[in-house]
């Protein structure tokens, strides 16, 4: 790849993000080539909130921000649900979180919201939230939401699993232990990269399988720590070609 040819592919990823977006395949073909560019070793030593096991990628520890600027009516809100005990809270479109809980969650371009869930026997919002803590000072929001993205013609993309988006209210949050409890996520051999979401502006971490074409995202943005399934449509290689794929498709997201 030319010096030119990476100008070109980082001035279109500068223009406003509906403008490029618009364009769909065009675009993610687009972005897959700035993406092979951009995933990086983790010796780069980008600080996401994360600190991983190098033995053991399986396991790790998430340091959440403080996240401040909450509504007054989202804070009371909160401080009622605390109150009556009511952990568990939901939304079917990303407006209604918004305006109920005060800030807004990531989403991508194209992405429409599902039920990932297996058991459908009984319903379920589509934005789960819980809400943790005994009081406002020690609150945690926790939210978990699954969609399909995909293009202008409806094609599908791939699809993004959010496991989950935390915001702490917490002075001084803890870090939470993170590891794979279900024995079926333990893929193969676990390889740690960092790519820089251009569109966002944060560096993420990436953790992907050699046997496996789902890529885990890890970052935080606007005070907000996310963790991130992303899984590529249609017929994609394994690693590499997966992982530079899932960064395509995070370039697509937005608040």
């Amino acid at each position: 790849m030319t010096p030119a040819m990476q100008a070109e592919i980082f001035r279109k990823t500068e223009k406003p993000a509906r403008a490029v977006r618009k364009h769909g395949r065009v675009a993610i073909a687009a972005l897959l080539v700035m993406c092979m560019v951009g995933i990086t070793a983790v010796a780069a030593v980008v600080s996401t909130g994360w600190r991983w096991n190098p033995s053991d990628l399986q396991n790790g520890l998430m340091t959440p921000n403080t996240y401040q600027g909450l509504p007054q009516k989202t804070l009371d809100y909160l401080e009622g649900l605390i109150a009556a005990k009511q952990r568990e809270i939901g939304f079917d479109t990303f407006e209604e979180f918004e305006e109920t809980m005060g800030f807004s969650l990531l989403q991508a371009e194209g992405m429409h919201l599902i039920d990932s869930r297996v058991d459908k026997t009984e319903p379920k919002p589509l934005i789960d939230v819980r809400v943790s803590g005994l009081d406002l000072s020690s609150a945690k929001i926790r939210a978990q939401y699954s969609g399909d993205i995909r293009d202008d013609k409806g094609n599908r993309l791939g699809r993004l699993i959010v496991l989950p988006a935390v915001a702490d209210l917490s002075a001084e949050p803890q870090a939470i232990p993170f590891e794979y409890e279900n024995a079926e996520n333990v893929r193969g051999t676990a390889t740690l990269s960092q790519y820089e979401i251009q569109a966002l502006g944060v560096t993420a971490d990436l953790i992907s399988w050699s046997d496996s074409m789902s890529v885990d995202a890890y970052f935080t943005y606007k005070g907000v720590t996310y963790r991130m399934i992303v899984t590529s449509g249609g017929r994609v290689a394994y690693p590499p070609a997966a992982v530079s794929r899932a960064c395509a498709l995070l370039e697509l997201l937005h608040d």
